[in-house]
């Protein structure tokens, strides 16, 4: 962003994530949403957020009053309907990180505009469901799998992303 004279400004409330982004010289502060201004904001991210949150609602409607009118919130989280986490189930990696709280579909996407205010403007699929997979097996049944399986499976996941069963969703919302 800085590259291409974009003013931005990150938050976070993990003062060791505020630490890392300083070192490198970038404008972040240890703070949370409802500290920040209203209607101050053109795009708001939210990488591997949402899922991560006790109340999305909440905090999807507090990331909206900041931003302004007709603008934009860019969220990456794990698609709970996959490819992936069909063939794996419980011992799916997105399980296995603690913290997730709440798991996201189009329908629950849908329900949180609802609820927020927001509209969605796209939603991109994309993800390793393959790989994901292949790695799951091998270290299941210690079989080792040769590269043209890894091939295989980066012809495979475009496929896959376009049937929008993928691991991973790219979604941006819109204020209304």
């Amino acid at each position: 962003l800085k590259d291409q004279k974009i003013k931005a400004r990150g938050i976070d409330i993990d003062i060791n994530a505020v630490k890392f982004c300083k070192s490198r010289k970038l404008n972040v502060d240890k703070s949370d949403l409802k500290s920040e201004p209203n209607k101050k904001y053109d795009l708001i991210t939210m990488f591997d957020t949402i899922e991560h949150l006790h109340d999305p609602v909440s905090e999807l409607k507090e990331a909206a009053k900041k931003l302004k009118a007709k603008s934009y919130i860019l969220a990456f989280t794990p698609n709970i309907h996959s490819l992936s986490f069909e063939l794996m189930g419980v011992d799916h990696n997105m399980l296995a990180v603690f913290d997730h709280i709440c798991f996201f579909n189009n329908r629950s996407l849908k329900y949180l505009c609802k609820k927020t205010g927001l509209k969605i403007k796209s939603i991109e699929y994309f993800g390793l469901d393959i790989k994901d997979y292949f790695q799951y097996l091998q270290s299941e049944n210690k079989i080792e799998f040769n590269t043209i399986l890894n091939k295989f499976a980066n012809y495979t996941q475009s496929i896959i992303d376009n049937q929008k069963i993928s691991n991973s969703m790219r979604i941006i919302f819109q204020k209304k």
